[in-house]
């Protein structure tokens, strides 16, 4: 079963008053579905109209999860899961053909044989980065990486690096972070 990921927007930012969110008095701010199902925002301190949009505002629901069942009506969950749904074009037919190699292994050292087995020029940059993270998750797996005792900044350094290189070859600037050193930031 593929779990779906909704960003949960906010729509209406007013209290159940109808004041403005933005006030000092206002005690909770409402979001709102198209069929005026509303809900009360998980973090009532971030409700003041920000210059720009603030993250706080957002929400991910897995709207696969059964908790939402009571919560949602079928249109509602529907509306969620379609919500801004990006159109994504089918994988190219070599990198399909290259990612089926894997399925149906289950065994380490197997898995590890067929990467070992198809590598790619970086010139070929969708199946270079792909061959390049499944090479990393091994290496996770093969070395015991414990992802339980390990800090927020160890894993999303650990295993936000895979993610964040597949925009290497893209027009797109990844920023992972602020720098940290008086001595880099001038």
């Amino acid at each position: 079963m593929t779990k779906g990921r909704t960003i949960w927007r906010l729509v209406e930012a007013t209290t159940t008053s109808g004041e403005d969110s933005s006030t000092p008095s206002s005690s909770s701010a409402i979001s709102a579905l198209m069929s005026d199902h509303q809900t009360k925002n998980v973090d009532e301190t971030h409700t003041t109209k920000p210059m720009y949009p603030n993250s706080a505002h957002s929400l991910i629901l897995d709207i696969h999860d059964p908790c939402w069942n009571g919560r949602f009506t079928p249109d509602e969950l529907n509306e969620l899961r379609t919500y801004d749904k990006p159109n994504l074009q089918p994988l190219p037919q070599d990198l399909q053909e290259y990612l089926s190699k894997f399925r149906g292994v289950h065994d380490l050292e197997d898995l590890i044989a067929i990467h070992m087995k198809y590598r790619f020029h970086p010139s070929e940059a969708d199946k270079n980065w792909v061959s390049n993270a499944i090479g990393e998750v091994l290496n996770l797996y093969f070395y015991n990486y414990d992802i339980k005792n390990k800090t927020e900044a160890d894993l999303v350094r650990r295993l936000w690096g895979f993610i964040e290189k597949c925009f290497d070859e893209s027009d797109f600037y990844v920023l992972s972070g602020g720098k940290s050193s008086t001595a880099s930031s001038t």
